[in-house]
Formats: structure tokens, C-alpha cells, sequence
């Protein structure tokens, strides 16, 4: 096409006007100009505000104007105004019909001066440069007010409200429930009304912010008691039947209760529940079911025979003695071993020691009778080791003593001395058996019971004395007895060997006989105590020394006492001269 564009041909190498050219450059030139003075301008401003160490224009606290001030400056104007315009004044808080008046300063109320100049100074502060400008900008149009904040005691306005929840206060009476008979009765619970603490504290603070409040109403919570679950109620009170049962555990016996077995239908009980209608009681239908092996009858089956028995006793007037054999008989009351369980009479009694609450008594000492701590213990062991021969128990360990003693029959003592001597034995039988103390006015008796798995059978004690040894006697000198006096320190006891039968019988008939014990007592020595001092005479020195010792008007009255025949004193003397040789 001829007449088409033909930009091949055009000159591309031609140059715009000079004169042209130059006014555009002038332009560009200008405007860069204008555009460096104006950002230099702007900068500038910007800077200056920017840099700005007062607060910002249009900024109040409350209705003080601060803009234009120091954090200095104006917290001293805001707190000459404000600073004791809450001291008298008061409040009250209400809940239902209760009011308390509280005043600020019992809570310790007071204005947060240093929070409000923070807050006032911050303003165009925050954000970058253009946020901050835009900020300024209407703060110095638009008032910028800050409020004062105030601040309080929580501790002590909790303590207020908590005066105040405890008037108003209702408890929440929860569901009961109760088994009677073959019925689970439900009582049907009713709400309470409280006050949430917290939540009051926290609406009181928000109110005080409103200035010159006169009135604080507290909302009260109502508790509604828990809703009643039948699925809850069955997992809580269902349960399947359980035997009773017992332990024995440190030598007592604990009886663990039988349980009846519950249920009922869950499906009846939601109905119930669902169409309680106002009602205050539920009644519900159970299914109870008893246990084989009741409580009762394990009470009843324990320790239901008297074993054996056997008393012994002692001098109520003794109180030490008396005393340890109480203390000593209640440490084994009611003790209890299951078959085959071991009874040690120092590991249940323990140390006899002052500190234990023992006292000192007579004791055997070698071959004398002193006082020791826990003097009359062996009384106990040997009443208890007669009850459990008796019983047919198996006796372990038994060591009579080193000579005899009066409250039981030669041959059947049992004597105890901590870590040296014990008495134990065995419950060789196939139930519990419980030992009983019973310690009276001068005597002690002890009791075991359990099954009697042999009826008919007896237990008899024999002693067969095989030898007796006299006692001897020695004399001891007490030079502060008269010669002809004797006194009896120690009484005498003569020593034996003696050998103990068991002998058993069944309806009467003896099956057998036993030795069971062979025993040797030394005999007790008896001291008597001889008066070796001589009964002092008057010398004849001695008497005339008292004579002329008298007054004169005694001696003239003593002349005048005696016959006329003695009144010489030259007769005196010649009789007392004729006395001299024995008292020398």
C-alpha cells in the first residue's frame, strides 16, 4: 500500500527544538525545587513535633487541660486538685436486702495519678511516624481526655463483701438419699444463694470508676444442688453381696462387715426421677441380696468357748507390785493369734523400764530378794502360762525360777526376765483365740477363748516332788541391836525338784500322761539379824558428878527424901566405891 505509514523511510535522527527543550528543563528543575523546600519544610515540622519531650496540645486528664506540660508539671496540678476529694466519701453494697456502707478510706481507695500522666504523655507516642503525626494532629483538634483511674485494696473490699455474703448467705441442700428396707428414698434437694466473691470485687472496682457512685448492687448466684442421675445413684449404692471376713494383724483382730448386695432397675428409676413433679421424696424399688457368711455369725462363731481359766493372788497393799502387774496384764488383754501364730511374753510386754511406767518391786536376785524395776511381772507370765497349760496349748519356752514362789504350786511358775528369760507359746489349735486379763483388787486371772474342737476333754496338773532341801539359816551381827534381841531379815524357803505332769482326759478317762516339766529350786537362806551392843551402865564418877551437879536447895531436898541413916555423904560415897570395879 502506497499510501501506508512507511516508518522505514522516516529520520530518525531528528532533534527536537532547542528553545523547547530548555523550558522543559527549567520546569523539571523548579518543581525538584519546590518539592525539596516543601519535604524540607514538612521534615522539619514533623521533627519538631516528633521530638516534642512535653505532652501533646489537647490533652486533659479529668477536666485539668495538661497538653503543653511536663509529666512533673502536671501530675502536680491533677494532684492538688484531686488529692483528698475521696477521703470522706462512702458507698454501699447490696445484695437482696442487705446493704454495708463502706467508706474509700477503709479500703484504701485513692487515684492513680502516675498511670493517668503516663497515659496522658503516651498519647502521639505510639505507632510509626505517620500514626504518630496523624495522632497529634487530633489530639490538637479533638480533646484527648484521660480519666483517673481508681485504685483500691482488694484484700480489704473482699473482706467487706465477704461480711456481706456471709448475712445473705444460703446453703444448697444437696439430694439425700437413705436405704430403707427394700426402698432407696430420694429427698429432693433446694437451692442456695451466695455471693462469688471475685466476680463482686471486680463489679465494685468497675463502678468506683464511674465517680460519685452511691450504690453498688451485687448479683446473687443461686447453687442449685446437683441434678439427680439414676446412672450416678446406681454406681454409688449398687453393689454385689460380699461375705464378712477377718484379719489378724499385730495381734488384734479386725472384723470386716458383711455387705448386702443392692440393685435396682435403672430404666424404672429415670422414670421416676423424670415425673418427680414437685415432689419432695423418691421412692425407688431395690433388690437385696444377703451374703452367705454374715457379720453376726463370724462374731458369734470367733471366740465363743472358754478355754481355761486360772487366778492367782497377791498383796493389793504392795502398790508397786500391784501396780506392775496391771500395767504388765494390760499390754496382753486382748491379744489374739490365729493357728499357729507364737506368743513371746517380752515382745508383747516389752522392757521393763521406768520409762515404760514400771516400778521397782521385789525381785530374786542370785540367792537374795532385793528391789528391782518391774518387780511382780513373773506373777503375770506364770498366771498366764498356768491358763495355757489348762488350754492344751503348746507351751515353747518356760524356765521356773531360782527358788520358789507362793502364789502357785511348786512346779508351775514361769518366770521372765527381759533378754535373759521368756515364756512363749503357740496356738496350736485350728480357730483364733483371744487372751482376756482381768486384774482385781489383789488378784489377776487371765482367760483365753476360742473353738473347743474337743468336747469332753480336761486338763489336769500333777507335781511330784522328788526332793526337798532344807534351808539354811545365817546369823548376821547388827551392832545396832542390844545383845539378846534377833530380828528376822529374810525368811527362809526350802528348795525342791519337782517333776509336772499334764495329764488329759476325755469323759472322765485318762488318754494320757505327760511330763512335761522337770524343775529345781534352790532353797531361800533365812538371815536372821543379832544384836551385838551392850546395854551402857552409869560409872560411879558419872553418878557423884550428877549429885554435886544439883543445886544446893535440891540437894538439901533430896536429904530430906531419904532415911535419916543415908543423909551422910561420906556413906554415899563409901557405897558407890564398892560399885566402881564392875563398871569398868
Amino acid at each position: 500500500m502506497e499510501d501506508k505509514l512507511n516508518y522505514d523511510n522516516m529520520d530518525t535522527n531528528k532533534q527536537f527544538n532547542p528553545r523547547y527543550e530548555k523550558i522543559i528543563k527549567s520546569g523539571i528543575l523548579f518543581s525538584a525545587i519546590i518539592f525539596v523546600i516543601t519535604s524540607t519544610l514538612i521534615g522539619f515540622t514533623a521533627y519538631k513535633s516528633l521530638s516534642q519531650t512535653d505532652i501533646y496540645q489537647g490533652v486533659y486528664i479529668e477536666d485539668i487541660y495538661v497538653g503543653g506540660e511536663n509529666k512533673d508539671d502536671a501530675i502536680t496540678e491533677v494532684e492538688k486538685k484531686y488529692i483528698s476529694t475521696l477521703d470522706n466519701k462512702a458507698f454501699n453494697i447490696t445484695a437482696n436486702t442487705v446493704s454495708k456502707r463502706i467508706t474509700y478510706k477503709e479500703i484504701d481507695a485513692r487515684y492513680n495519678y502516675e498511670k493517668a500522666i503516663v497515659q496522658a504523655y503516651n498519647v502521639g507516642r505510639e505507632g510509626n511516624v505517620i500514626q504518630r503525626l496523624i495522632l497529634i494532629s487530633k489530639a490538637k483538634r479533638n480533646k484527648v481526655i484521660i480519666p483517673l483511674q481508681i485504685d483500691i485494696n482488694d484484700k480489704k473490699l473482699k473482706k467487706k463483701i465477704n461480711t456481706l455474703a456471709n448475712e445473705i448467705y444460703i446453703p444448697v441442700n444437696e439430694h439425700q438419699k437413705e436405704i430403707k428396707e427394700s426402698q432407696l428414698l430420694l429427698y429432693i434437694g433446694t437451692s442456695g444463694e451466695s455471693l462469688n466473691i471475685e466476680k463482686s470485687s471486680k463489679k465494685v472496682w468497675q463502678e468506683l470508676q464511674k465517680k460519685d457512685v452511691k450504690n453498688i448492687v451485687l448479683n446473687v448466684e443461686e447453687i442449685k444442688p446437683k441434678p439427680l442421675d439414676a446412672d450416678r445413684i446406681y454406681k454409688e449404692i449398687c453393689t454385689k453381696p460380699v461375705d464378712a471376713s477377718y484379719e489378724i494383724k499385730d495381734f488384734r483382730i479386725h472384723i470386716k462387715p458383711h455387705v448386702t448386695g443392692i440393685d435396682f432397675d435403672k430404666e424404672n428409676a429415670r422414670e421416676l426421677i423424670k415425673n418427680k413433679q414437685g415432689r419432695q421424696e423418691i421412692a425407688i424399688p431395690l433388690i437385696l441380696t444377703e451374703p452367705a457368711i454374715l457379720t453376726e455369725v463370724i462374731e458369734a462363731e470367733l471366740f465363743k468357748d472358754k478355754l481355761s481359766s486360772y487366778k492367782t493372788n497377791f498383796n493389793a497393799g504392795y502398790v508397786e507390785r500391784s501396780h506392775n502387774i496391771a500395767l504388765a496384764a494390760s499390754k496382753i488383754n486382748d491379744i489374739v493369734l490365729a493357728p499357729n501364730d507364737e506368743f513371746y511374753f517380752n515382745e508383747i510386754v516389752g522392757e521393763r523400764t521406768l520409762e515404760a511406767g514400771f516400778q521397782n518391786a521385789h525381785v530374786y536376785f542370785g540367792d537374795e530378794i532385793i528391789d528391782g524395776v518391774g518387780g511382780g511381772i513373773c506373777q503375770v507370765s506364770t498366771t498366764l502360762y498356768n491358763a495355757v497349760l489348762y488350754s492344751d496349748l503348746q507351751v515353747l519356752r518356760r524356765s521356773n525360777h531360782s527358788m520358789t514362789v507362793g502364789y502357785v504350786p511348786v512346779g508351775q511358775d514361769a518366770a521372765v526376765a527381759y533378754d535373759v528369760l521368756d515364756f512363749g507359746f503357740a496356738n496350736n489349735t485350728s480357730n483364733p483365740i483371744i487372751i482376756k486379763s482381768i486384774v482385781g483388787t489383789g488378784n489377776i486371772t487371765f482367760e483365753l477363748y476360742g473353738v473347743e474342737e474337743n468336747k469332753g476333754k480336761t486338763i489336769e496338773i500333777y507335781n511330784d516332788t522328788r526332793q526337798i532341801i532344807p534351808y539354811p539359816v545365817e546369823y548376821i551381827d547388827d551392832p545396832e541391836m542390844e545383845i539378846g534381841e534377833e530380828k528376822v531379815k529374810q525368811k527362809g524357803g526350802d528348795g525342791y525338784t519337782v517333776d509336772t505332769y499334764k495329764i488329759i482326759k476325755k469323759d472322765g478317762k485318762i488318754i494320757s500322761r505327760q511330763m512335761i516339766t522337770k524343775s529345781r529350786y534352790k532353797p531361800i537362806k533365812k538371815k536372821v539379824l543379832v544384836g551385838t551392843k551392850e546395854q551402857e551402865q552409869e560409872t560411879f564418877f558419872e553418878k557423884l558428878d550428877e549429885i554435886f551437879e544439883q543445886p544446893l536447895e535440891n540437894q538439901e531436898k533430896d536429904r530430906d527424901e531419904i532415911p535419916e541413916e543415908e543423909k551422910n555423904n561420906e556413906d554415899i560415897i563409901e557405897e558407890l566405891n564398892e560399885e566402881k570395879p564392875e563398871l569398868l
